[in-house]
């Protein structure tokens, strides 16, 4: 499981709409944490959900800083790479989680075009 971390500023006037399936949470995210298909989100009270990740739609919405200091994300960290390999031909089919075995060619592995020699 790969962990990303999002990192923001705290500035007057920003604030984080976090919406699931339609639903609107009264907490904001502070991390989320990707696995196949799924994103475990954890929101400011610590407390955790999972859920599929295409029902998710988390909003930042910033005011324009009188300062001159720009509103934006500052960090993005990630914990760790990706434990599950993902292999794929050129079509886009799936075609397991080794290369071992593979014939020559070229192949998505983990969203990256892979050459077998």
């Amino acid at each position: 499981m790969a962990l990303l971390a999002v990192t923001t500023a705290a500035r007057a006037g920003a604030t984080q709409t976090v919406t699931i399936d339609g639903n609107t949470r009264s907490l904001s995210a502070t991390a989320l944490a990707f696995s196949g298909d799924e994103v475990t989100i954890t929101y400011t009270d610590q407390s955790t959900e999972t859920v599929d990740m295409s029902t998710v739609v988390i909003t930042f919405e910033y005011a324009e800083s009188n300062s001159g200091e720009g509103n934006a994300i500052e960090a993005i960290e990630a914990d760790g790479a990706a434990t599950d390999l993902k292999v794929y031909d050129l079509q886009g089919r799936y075609l397991g989680s080794s290369t071992d075995n593979l014939p020559r060619g070229i192949y998505i592995v983990n969203g990256v075009k892979t050459i077998i020699k």
